[in-house]
């Protein structure tokens, strides 16, 4: 765990009652005009297409799982941290993990003026948590989600595959659960890190929270993050594409606003790599990776590309 200090280890996403609080939050810095995105003037464009994943516990009445979710590839397949779907089992150890079920779940997009644009049912996700041995690895916690139908109108990002660069600067577009803000797009600037290779572990499913295996494709980021705010994208303004996919925070002793140290307290992300738009492109095309299925069935895909599919828009180019 790194010099035997107590961490706290989390993902950003809301355990909450839909009239009660957020869960733990990493704030680095309040200075900052977050909600300048949010009030922004003209055309639809590529952060309106940044919504909210909403799942409802069943065994829970009153409780609702959150986290943010964003469209990529077609306006029918969305993006998002494959933990939204999943419930942490708590001490002790229960090695059967708790899935929500997908019939109560649903993906929100919101105006501008913070009411809602359109609600989507889920017909099917696909991650590598479908097996179950990758199962609460932050590693691996990614899913993609094929919508029940297209979102109209929707202008999608671009994304970039991209090597890590020390100190580059980074936007954390996502939505958190606080009440008072819960429908309000939230722009968070900061700084990306080498995410440290002292912080993997594995863990037996405890209040230390997931394990983290493998950091190749991770980041550690100074950029505020609540609960909530996982799934959301990472934004490279000088490539004006997206990188990445926020998951959680790592920290000592977190409180309201902690100081960013990039080897002990952080927010972290995933790089986008081809596997992961392989896996987008498997759903923009309806020929998804049944080994990645983690719904329980598909429903009736439909022969060849749905209307709205493409080639996902993806760039190499050189690091800048």
């Amino acid at each position: 765990m790194g010099a035997g200090r107590p961490y706290a280890i989390g993902w950003a996403i809301a355990l909450a009652f839909l009239v009660g609080s957020a869960g733990e939050a990493i704030i680095f810095s309040d200075d900052q005009d977050e909600h300048a995105i949010a009030s922004r003037a003209g055309p639809r464009d590529a952060f309106d297409s940044v919504g909210r994943i909403e799942c409802l516990d069943p065994a829970i009445p009153g409780i609702t799982h959150i986290a943010s979710a964003w469209l990529i590839g077609s306006n029918q397949t969305a993006i998002t941290v494959a933990h939204a779907f999943f419930k942490l089992p708590a001490p002790p150890f229960r090695p059967v993990a708790m899935q929500l079920p997908v019939k109560e779940c649903i993906f929100v997009l919101f105006n501008r003026d913070e009411t809602v644009r359109d609600i989507f049912t889920i017909d099917y996700i696909l991650s590598p948590w479908a097996d179950p041995r990758r199962r609460f690895d932050s590693s691996f916690d990614i899913a993609v989600l094929r919508l029940n139908r297209p979102a109209e109108g929707a202008v999608l990002p671009a994304i970039r595959l991209t090597r890590f660069q020390a100190r580059k600067p980074v936007s954390l577009l996502a939505f958190r659960a606080d009440i008072r803000e819960s429908q309000i797009l939230h722009d968070s600037r900061g700084l990306v890190d080498r995410f440290p290779r002292a912080q993997l572990r594995v863990s037996l499913l405890n209040a230390e929270g997931p394990s983290i295996s493998d950091d190749s494709a991770l980041f550690a980021t100074s950029a505020n993050a609540e609960a909530g705010s996982s799934g959301g994208m990472y934004f490279d303004e000088r490539l004006g594409a997206a990188i990445g996919l926020h998951l959680g925070y790592l920290c000592d002793q977190p409180g309201p606003i902690s100081r960013y140290r990039p080897s002990e307290c952080f927010n972290y992300g995933r790089y986008f790599t081809s596997d992961v738009m392989a896996m987008v492109q498997g759903v923009v095309e309806e020929r998804p990776d049944i080994s990645l299925l983690v719904t329980p069935q598909l429903p009736q895909l439909q022969q060849g590309r749905h209307a709205d599919a493409g080639p996902v828009r993806i760039g190499t180019g050189p690091m800048r």
